[in-house]
């Protein structure tokens, strides 16, 4: 997992996460988020984490330290189903299969397992926050359920309001297939449910002065956002993908299962936990399957319990089957190792062309010691920007352009300003540089 940690330059979003962490540090304001200084209302707690491994290894491997977040979550969901595996089904061998399974799915290895986005950490404070609520449920133990609350509004504050919809969806298949409806109704199991409903708005109201919760109203249009703009064909052929997809990125247990269902005939002994897990994995999927906005990213609080689901499948195999398992495993190690040593390292970062830390160091040179202001949202721009503020260590950051006296970063030509200065082409994006030499509104 920590292989591609330092061997690639930012990818994607990952430089939003390293400038909002960043400018958080700078402002000393750890309850907002901000972007080229302008405020964002997204929740802190993701960035507290970068900020502190920062603190420990340093702002120069500031993309490292968005990624070590993710290898952490990824390790700690996997000891996490591993403990729950082993309780479910009272075998301690069941839990390192757990584990390994986890650790060994494409999407978590390949991908979003280490990549410095917010998504791992999220479902990794999801998941807590769910296996604290099965546990509550089994053992009608309303104290476990109020720790499933505070780690539920944890996972809020982490990212968004999604953990509700997804949380609500476990609690519900819980109580349904477990028969415990009168749970519910335990003074400490409401009073939970409150305080994880309330949480987030009180920081909504703390850091809004008129006194408007308007980061929960953003959180919620955010979410809404993704089921609006709706094409028939496009919404049918994303119906159609989003399982597929799942399907793959489940390799490389989805393939061997699929194998020796068809072609060895197996077939497998269904249990009332194997039934719940299948509940709560289709009801977790369903949101992000439904919705025209969804996309794969957003899987991963689903990847869990389809690696719950893995590990029983498997371990009801005959021994020369679960030898196969095993030798996947072994190649999907093998495979990590050229992936990221050389594989990815070359297709994000092997050109000239595509080097970001080169222009950002040419625009330190070229702008000899100018304030430098940015209007490029493209993820070429954030991420030269991000490498710049480390790079300078002048106790600033690069904010939005307001006209006055700077270099500024642009991903479009400014015909008002004339010619840049300079232009690059970085991954396929443009990026030019200008001058201003006065206020230019």
């Amino acid at each position: 997992m920590l292989l591609p940690l330092p061997m690639l330059q930012y990818i994607g979003e990952e430089s939003v996460f390293a400038l909002k962490s960043y400018e958080m540090f700078l402002s000393g304001n750890y309850l907002q988020t901000s972007l080229y200084g302008g405020i964002m209302k997204d929740p802190p707690f993701y960035h507290w984490l970068v900020i502190g491994i920062v603190q420990v290894i340093g702002w120069d491997y500031l993309e490292v330290a968005i990624r070590l977040v993710s290898v952490l979550a990824s390790w700690l969901s996997a000891l996490m189903l591993g403990v729950f595996a082993a309780h479910l089904w009272r075998d301690r061998q069941v839990g390192w299969l757990a584990a390994a399974v986890y650790l060994c799915l494409a999407e978590v290895m390949f991908w979003y397992g280490w990549l410095g986005y917010v998504d791992m950490s999220f479902a990794c404070c999801l998941l807590a926050a769910n296996l604290a609520l099965w546990r509550a449920v089994e053992a009608r133990d309303s104290r476990w359920y109020f720790v499933a609350c505070l780690l539920l509004a944890g996972s809020v504050m982490v990212k968004n309001l999604t953990a509700y919809p997804l949380f609500a969806a476990t609690a519900l298949v819980l109580v349904w297939r477990m028969q415990a409806w009168h749970f519910l109704y335990k003074p400490l199991v409401i009073l939970g449910s409150l305080l994880a409903l309330c949480l987030p708005v009180v920081w909504g109201h703390a850091v809004n002065s008129g006194g408007e919760a308007v980061q929960t109203q953003v959180m919620w249009a955010e979410i809404m956002r993704k089921f609006s703009g709706v094409d028939l064909l496009a919404y049918a052929q994303h119906l159609i993908e989003m399982p597929l997809q799942l399907f793959l990125r489940c390799a490389p247990f989805s393939l061997l299962l699929l194998f020796l269902w068809w072609q060895a005939k197996q077939r497998w002994a269904w249990d009332a936990h194997l039934s719940t897990l299948a509940w709560i994995a289709l009801l977790s999927f369903m949101p992000f399957w439904l919705a025209p906005g969804g996309s794969p990213r957003y899987f991963l609080p689903v990847y869990p319990w389809l690696a719950l689901i893995i590990t029983y499948l498997l371990w009801q195999l005959q021994a020369k089957h679960l030898k196969l398992a095993v030798q996947c495993m072994v190649i999907v190690l093998v495979l990590k190792v050229p992936y990221s040593l050389w594989g990815l390292p070359y297709l994000k970062d092997g050109m000239i062309e595509r080097d970001l830390k080169v222009v950002a160091q040419d625009i330190i040179e070229k702008t000899e010691g100018w304030p430098i202001c940015s209007v490029n949202v493209a993820s070429t721009g954030l991420s030269v920007a991000a490498y710049i503020n480390v790079m300078r260590d002048n106790g600033d950051y690069i904010r939005y352009c307001t006209g006055s006296r700077a270099f500024m970063i642009s991903y479009h030509l400014q015909d008002k300003l004339g010619s840049p200065e300079h232009s690059y082409r970085i991954r396929g994006d443009a990026l030019y540089l200008y001058r201003i030499e006065g206020d230019q509104h």
